[in-house]
C-alpha cells in the first residue's frame, strides 16, 4: 500500500512540475495560457471578478458599483487577518483570534475583558487600542507591463531580480507620494500579474 501510494504521489509531482513554470525570470504570459474559469476556486481578485460566471451560475451580476462597494468595506488587520467595515461609523467585524492578542493591551481599562467583552453604547465609550491598525483597499492598478518590461533590460537572472526589485520599490514611492496612501505591489499568477494596491490606513 505504502508502494502504491509513494508511485502516486511521484506521479502526480512529475504530471504538475511538468506543466507548471519553473521559472520567475520569464513572466509568465497570462494572454497565451489556456485556462478556465472552473481551474480556479471561489476567491478572486476585485479588479477580476467573472460577473458573467456569477450570472449564469447564480443569477446575479455584480456591478461595477457593487464591487466598489465590497471592496472598500473589506479590511486587512496589521498582523495579516481580515475584517470588515459593517456600519457607516467604521464599526468593525473580525475573527475574535484577530484581535485576541491585542486586549492585553487595554486590559487596565477592562480587567475582565477576556472573559466578559466589552460593550461601547457610544463613540464616546469606545477605547482605543495602542498600535493597532487596519488598511482599505481603495484602488487596484495593474502594473505588469511596466515591470516586465523593466525586468526584460536583465541580462541574467540575477539581474532581472534586482530589477524588478527596484522596480516596485519605484512604483511604490510614487505611488505613495503622489496619493498619500501606503502602497505595495502584489504578484500573482508566478509572476504573470502584477497589481500595485493602494491602501487608507485607520489606527
Amino acid at each position: 500500500m505504502k508502494l502504491k501510494i509513494t508511485l502516486l504521489l511521484a506521479l502526480f509531482l512529475i504530471i504538475t512540475n511538468g506543466k507548471a513554470q519553473k521559472t520567475i525570470y520569464e513572466p509568465l504570459d497570462i494572454s497565451k495560457v489556456n485556462w478556465s474559469f472552473d481551474d480556479f476556486g471561489s476567491m478572486w481578485t476585485f479588479d477580476a471578478v467573472p460577473t458573467e460566471k456569477f450570472e449564469k451560475d447564480y443569477g446575479f451580476k455584480p456591478t461595477a458599483e457593487w464591487l466598489e462597494k465590497v471592496q472598500k468595506s473589506a479590511l486587512q488587520f496589521g498582523g495579516g487577518c481580515s475584517g470588515a467595515f459593517v456600519s457607516a461609523d467604521g464599526l468593525i467585524q473580525t475573527n475574535h483570534h484577530c484581535i485576541r492578542g491585542t486586549l492585553s493591551r487595554i486590559q487596565s481599562k477592562v480587567p475582565n475583558i477576556h472573559a466578559d467583552g466589552y460593550y461601547a453604547q457610544t463613540l464616546a465609550d469606545e477605547i482605543t487600542i495602542p498600535d493597532l491598525y487596519v488598511d482599505q483597499l481603495l484602488t487596484i492598478t495593474d502594473v505588469t507591463k511596466e515591470i516586465h518590461s523593466a525586468m526584460a533590460a536583465g541580462k541574467t537572472n540575477d539581474e532581472k531580480v534586482k530589477i524588478k526589485d527596484a522596480k516596485i520599490e519605484e512604483l511604490v514611492s510614487i505611488a505613495e507620494k503622489t496619493s498619500g496612501l501606503k502602497c505595495r505591489v502584489v504578484e500573482l499568477y508566478n509572476g504573470g500579474k502584477y497589481s500595485l494596491y493602494s491602501y487608507k490606513r485607520y489606527t
